[in-house]
């Protein structure tokens, strides 16, 4: 079995953190078994300083 991991940013996500993950994850499930490993929120502030740094 071979198993491909995807990392996927959404931008102001109006259905919620949850309501996005399992939308993405229903929009992968055509291509195989999909299931969601890990679920990050970054805020506002947390980008701001991010993109600073590069």
């Amino acid at each position: 079995m071979s198993r491909l991991l995807l990392a996927i940013a959404i931008d102001d996500f109006a259905a919620g953190p949850q309501g996005a993950k399992e939308a993405a994850a229903m929009a992968l499930e055509g291509l195989g078994r999909v299931q969601v490993l890990r679920v990050k929120i970054q805020e506002e502030e947390q980008l701001r300083m991010e993109e600073k740094r590069v």
